[in-house]
């Protein structure tokens, strides 16, 4: 299984049952997968113990697993800094959401092909007329 699929797994609410430093792994990885926790951010135990309410022991375990999944490097006299993603974790991350935007896709056509027809066509104008302005304007429309 992928790096970044398995830690966004961790993160899954449905397994409330799993040890504390899991939970908070599965919690953490998903923020740096977002992109709230960015390459190069330190994480400190202290202040991470206190927005889960545990003590330093769970974080400090849960760090170890992100830092299997190469997801944090940590460092001696330094701690636990977020990593950036390397080419192969890149392509990992596309493959995973080329996969559940397909699926998305092909259900979306089953179950409200009506809806979809009415979006792109409201929204397939809009992006023609960006791309002709420039890359950026097309990119800025892409991303809302």
């Amino acid at each position: 299984m992928l790096v970044v699929e398995q830690a966004l797994l961790r993160g899954q609410g449905a397994n409330a049952s799993l040890p504390i430093a899991e939970q908070i792994a599965g919690r953490l990885a998903s923020l740096i997968a977002v992109d709230i926790l960015r390459p190069g951010q330190r994480l400190n135990e202290c202040e991470l113990g206190e927005v889960f309410g545990v003590s330093r022991s769970p974080v400090r375990e849960a760090i170890r697993i992100l830092e299997r999944d190469r997801l944090v490097e940590v460092y001696a006299r330094r701690g636990a800094v977020v990593t950036a993603p390397n080419a192969r974790d890149l392509r990992d991350i596309f493959t995973v959401r080329e996969a559940l935007f397909s699926i998305l896709f092909e259900q979306v056509m089953r179950e409200r092909q009506a809806d979809l027809s009415a979006v792109l066509s409201a929204y397939v104008p809009r992006l023609t007329n960006a791309a002709k302005t420039s890359p950026m304007a097309y990119a800025w429309r892409t991303f809302p």
